[in-house]
């Protein structure tokens, strides 16, 4: 996990995590009160579990720099189901009778090239505005490889230190 001092993914010089989510969902509120953030993968074939824990920041419409690159690049590779998902009310908000998510379709206008009609890539489609990245510069990875039993704890030391590993009893 040595990261030899380059800089990373967003200019980092460590393991940065983009995960999207929509602004109007309630974890987004709740990294503006409390940033430190879990996020847990399991494989079941390997029988590997990796936890990843750090500091979370949100890439939201007003992003700049990388960041607002990065969540272009995320928006770019979510499938239309996942993009009409930031398009709609906020999860759990009861539905009026006869309401209808928003249609996240562009007009006509804007979604047909000039060619023959075609309709624009889903790269060239600027990210819905309430469409964020939710970056988690992940300080430790705890990994359990239940095949082997064994259990490693990886840690990240301060600026320019790298990482360093322990294993521990599972």
């Amino acid at each position: 996990m040595e990261d030899g001092g380059r800089r990373g993914r967003l200019g980092r010089a460590h393991l940065v995590l983009p995960l999207p989510f929509a602004r109007s969902t309630t974890k987004v509120a709740h990294l503006a009160l409390n940033p430190w953030m879990e996020a847990c993968w399991y494989f079941r074939e390997a029988r590997s579990q990796f936890r990843l824990s750090g500091r979370a920041s949100v890439a939201g419409a007003e992003a700049g720099g990388a960041d607002a690159d990065a969540r272009a690049a995320a928006w770019a590779k979510l499938s239309p189901a996942s993009r009409e998902w930031n398009a709609g009310p906020p999860p759990g908000r009861l539905m009026a009778e006869g309401e209808k998510r928003e249609a996240l379709s562009a007009p006509a206008a804007e979604t047909r090239g000039g060619s023959g009609g075609a309709t624009a890539s889903p790269s060239s489609t600027p990210p819905h505005p309430h469409f964020c990245l939710v970056l988690l510069d992940v300080d430790a990875v705890d990994h359990v490889d239940l095949e082997a039993d064994r259990r490693w704890v990886h840690s990240r030391g301060g600026e320019g230190e790298g990482w360093a590993t322990v294993e521990v009893n599972p």
